[in-house]
This record gives C-alpha cells, structure tokens and sequence, in this order.
C-alpha cells in the first residue's frame, strides 16, 4: 500500500483513481491475489472519500449523486448475499449446486484459485462503501464502542491469525469440520456440536 501510495502520489487525480482501479483489476483478474486486491480497494475508497470531502470527484459521480442512498443501500443486499458464499471447498462445481449461486458462479475468473475470496472481495467492498451512505448503519459504527475497537483494530488486526488458528481450529472441530491434522490433534473436539 505504502509503495502504491507513493508511486501514485505525484499523477493527476483521474490518472491515480484510474490507476488505483487498475492494481485492484489486476490483482483479482490477472494474478490470485485478493488480499492485495483488498488492500487496493480500501486505498481507492479512502481517496474517493477524501476527494469527495473536498468536493473534488470526477463528473462521472455527480450523475450517480442523486441516487446515492438507493445505490448504498442496494450495494448493502448485494454484499450481504455475497458476503454469504457457499464455501464447502475450492470447488467451483458445489458453488454451481448451491442455491442461487449457478450464474453467479461464471463471473469467478480464471486467475482465482478459491473462489470464495473472489466473492469476500466485492462483499467487504461493497460493504464498506455502503456503510458511511446509510444514516442508520453510520450511527451504528459511530457509537463509542465501535469508536474504541476502531481504536485498537490495529491490534487486533496483529493478532487476529494466532487467534484465528487457536480458536478457529477448535470451533471447526466442534461444529464437525474434520481434517487430518484435527483428527490428529484434537480428537476430542470433533463433531461435539455439528452444524449442517
């Protein structure tokens, strides 16, 4: 991100935002790289933002300007259905067997390994841009306790994998995900609660 930053710090807006787009187009289409994708985005949706502040947006958004709330709130569905995706393994035949995900399943692109972040992607990115243009989900996420994980998310983005494998791994077992390293390990935790 910091080396995107600077690289693009000296372009012109349109050039940078065009730009920034293109990072995220070539990491999700090109290279199987979401996480990159994911970081892109959030750098792109931050400078959308501080251009917006500043009243300084390209002329394409003061079309969509006036219908900012429905687009918000249609962007929330899209990622809350999307932010769902049916992920049982890497698969792309059970996405195509799944309810509701058969055509869905053909935007995947060829570069994506497992396809499920391909979908997290448009999911976290929809929802991210959604959230500040929703009222009522703003005030949610401007009360104090969500001001004070904001506070310490960079903490806790430090620690969430050594949480997630301690933890994780136990929840997967108890809810009857076998794998063999939890066959082996933690035999006692398996299918203790299984969940469909």
């Amino acid at each position: 991100m910091y080396t995107v930053l600077l690289a693009l710090s000296r372009c012109a807006r349109n050039a940078r935002l065009v730009l920034e787009a293109a990072l995220v187009f070539y990491f999700l289409y090109v290279a199987d790289g979401w996480y990159c994708a994911l970081f892109v985005s959030g750098v792109l949706l931050c400078d959308l933002d501080l251009l917006a502040a500043k009243d300084n947006l390209p002329a394409f958004f003061a079309v969509l300007q006036p219908h900012r709330k429905a687009i918000a709130h249609v962007a929330l569905a899209i990622s809350m259905y999307l932010g769902g995706v049916p992920a049982p393994s890497a698969d792309i035949a059970k996405l195509r067997g799944s309810g509701g995900w058969y055509y869905l399943s053909f935007l995947k692109p060829q570069a994506v390994f497992d396809y499920k972040w391909f979908y997290l992607f448009w999911a976290s990115t929809l929802l991210v841009a959604s959230i500040p243009r929703i009222p009522w989900l703003r005030r949610f996420f401007e009360t104090r306790f969500c001001q004070f994980l904001g506070r310490i998310s960079f903490a806790l983005y430090l620690v969430h994998g050594p949480v997630l494998w301690i933890l994780g791994d136990k929840m997967y077992a108890l809810a009857g995900w076998e794998n063999r390293a939890r066959k082996e390990h933690i035999p006692g935790w398996l299918g203790k609660f299984p969940l469909p």
